[in-house]
């Protein structure tokens, strides 16, 4: 069993650098977008499962509306996760004690000893505890991170040492978290946190800047053995580290503790499910033939010859020529087209109708890129941008009733493509 827990964390650790590593190269505003439901989840667990504090004096307005922001509170409810009921926490870098009183309220810790390098602060969160009734349970005292030594820790008698949204402000986090492995107790354990690269870059007191590696080889050049690391609200990375190899029965209980972001979570009925061969007997011309010489549309040993011939003239519209193929239902199309003739195609058009209305309209220029193999596929569908046919407007497609594909060809030019495949993306039962 033993053997089991340690292999899980390891997954755990792998899984929760691939995330930092992922979420730093996506950048902040696509990470919020593809990871919407992790963030709501716990967005929403903060706000239904913590109750603010009583600002008081040492919390000024400006101050108590920064903690209460829902990045914020996400930031303090999870750090929660992270405490056992009687533990006694070492805290580095206090602030005003907001934090603190949500270790001893929620967290309903044992003891509480926090320094902070700024007397103000020490006063501030001294003010704080005594505001919201949970002095007893707690010192604080002036302190500098690079001073702290394990005696002085192990003397507290700590189980748990919390350094969150500190070591960005000083010019060697290296160094500084040498300094806290060194301080700490065989068996405590550190709670670390950052900012996510490409997030809070806009503050002025940050001075490090912090990407999946870094982080990494910080916490085993400091000689710790990572148990867990989370990203939290798309903007920290929480790291949960010992000086112990795993299994680590805090690391289990914090990654067991997250909202679960796919409860009552319906399907996206626009997201297909099943592809439904389509047959290329029933496809016809398509309304876009126009201004040939030579029109041909015809099934051919199993695929849909589409071959063409425009008007000897260099004036006038364009000349097109393509076939239309009925569908039932479509949330969209998958084809494999044999591209026989086609070095005087300008333009290849893929449009979705609804009786006379178009809905949707894929389009692709062959002289810009070609595929690489041939007969290629292609997979047209809301929300995909594939490669080749990039979508101009994608809006009813549940509601068309034919695909043209079609193609726009020099004036005068012969050109000959097949169809030698088609599928239909689809919810609807075949």
């Amino acid at each position: 069993m033993a053997e089991d827990a340690a292999a899980m964390e390891k997954a755990l650790v792998r899984a929760g650098w691939e995330l930092v590593d992922v979420l730093g190269a996506l950048g902040s505003g696509q990470s919020q977008r593809l990871f919407e439901r992790r963030w709501a989840a716990e967005r929403d667990r903060a706000a239904d499962e913590l109750t603010p504090l009583k600002a008081g004096p040492s919390i000024p307005d400006g101050i108590h509306k920064l903690y209460r922001s829902p990045a914020n509170w996400t930031r303090f409810r999870r750090t929660i996760d992270f405490v056992r009921p009687g533990d006694r926490l070492f805290e580095v870098g206090i602030g005003r004690g907001y934090l603190a009183g949500i270790f001893l309220r929620d967290g309903k810790v044992g003891a509480y000893h926090g320094i902070d390098l700024v007397p103000e602060n020490v006063t501030a969160t001294r003010q704080t505890l005594e505001h919201n009734g949970l002095a007893d349970r707690a010192e604080v005292h002036e302190g500098n991170l690079y001073d702290l030594t394990r005696e002085q820790v192990a003397e507290f008698g700590a189980d748990l040492v919390v350094c969150c949204e500190v070591i960005e402000h000083v010019p060697d986090p290296e160094a500084a978290l040498k300094t806290l492995a060194a301080a700490l107790p065989e068996e405590a354990d550190l709670l670390i946190s950052v900012p996510l690269l490409g997030r809070l870059e806009n503050v002025w007191g940050h001075v490090a800047l912090f990407d999946a590696q870094r982080i990494k080889a910080m916490v085993e050049g400091a000689g710790l053995t990572t148990h867990l690391v989370d990203v939290v609200d798309n903007t920290w990375v929480f790291v949960l580290a010992s000086r112990r190899p795993g299994p680590n029965d805090r690391a289990m209980a914090a990654a067991a503790a997250l909202a679960d972001p796919w409860v009552d979570v319906p399907a996206d009925p626009e997201l297909p499910r099943a592809l439904r061969p389509l047959d290329l007997h029933m496809a016809s011309p398509s309304r876009w033939n126009r201004r040939l010489a030579h029109a041909e549309v015809r099934p051919d040993d199993g695929t849909l010859l589409c071959s063409f011939t425009g008007e000897d003239r260099s004036d006038g519209p364009g000349q097109y020529g393509g076939a239309a193929i009925p569908v039932t239902e479509p949330l969209g199309i998958r084809l494999e087209l044999a591209l026989d003739e086609i070095d005087d195609v300008e333009v290849f058009y893929v449009d979705a109708y609804a009786e006379s209305k178009r809905v949707a309209r894929w389009k692709w220029e062959p002289g810009t890129r070609r595929p690489r193999s041939n007969p290629a596929t292609f997979v047209l569908r809301k929300g995909r941008k594939g490669l080749h046919f990039v979508p101009l407007h994608v809006d009813d497609l549940a509601s068309a009733d034919t695909f043209e594909v079609f193609a726009r060809i020099k004036p005068g030019a012969t050109v000959q493509f097949r169809i030698t495949r088609a599928s239909l993306l689809t919810n609807a039962a075949s």
